[in-house]
């Protein structure tokens, strides 16, 4: 049995390899546990940011409901577009415009707003009501 001592410079260079592949393993392991926790968070702020827009396009879809329902339900909204005297008509027309231009502002998202009859009254606060012919043409075919 020989016993064969390293010598001093050997034993020295090995233990700074094994250190140093200590210190890699060590930085690799970490490196590692820094990008699962960057996915994690990453994927909780994607589901936080799509259920915020998912709750804000809702209460804007149900805002907008409550809207149209108040107007379309309105009872000078309803005498204009049923009404088939001008005089009456045009009685209520005012204050149906300024009906639809004060409700305008409690949305946002409200570009315009028209009010359609199948008896061809109609009116919208911007724009023009042709661009509505096919909402019209759906509606009363």
């Amino acid at each position: 049995m020989q016993n064969r001592m390293l010598t001093l410079k050997k034993q020295i260079l090995l233990f700074f390899s094994l250190l140093c592949i200590c210190f890699i393993i060590i930085y690799l392991y970490n490196a590692l546990d820094y990008l699962r926790f960057q996915a994690a968070t990453l994927e909780d702020n994607q589901n936080l940011y799509s259920m915020q827009v998912a709750n804000t396009a809702e209460k804007s879809l149900n805002d907008i409901g409550n809207i149209a329902a108040s107007i379309a339900y309105n009872q000078v909204v309803q005498q204009f577009l049923l009404d088939k005297d001008p005089q009456s008509q045009f009685a209520s027309y005012q204050y149906v415009v300024n009906l639809l231009n004060n409700t305008k502002p409690l949305n946002n998202s409200i570009v315009d707003i028209a009010i359609i009859s199948g008896n061809g009254n109609s009116l919208n606060i911007s724009g023009d009501i042709s661009l509505y012919q096919d909402f019209y043409d759906d509606a009363y075919d």
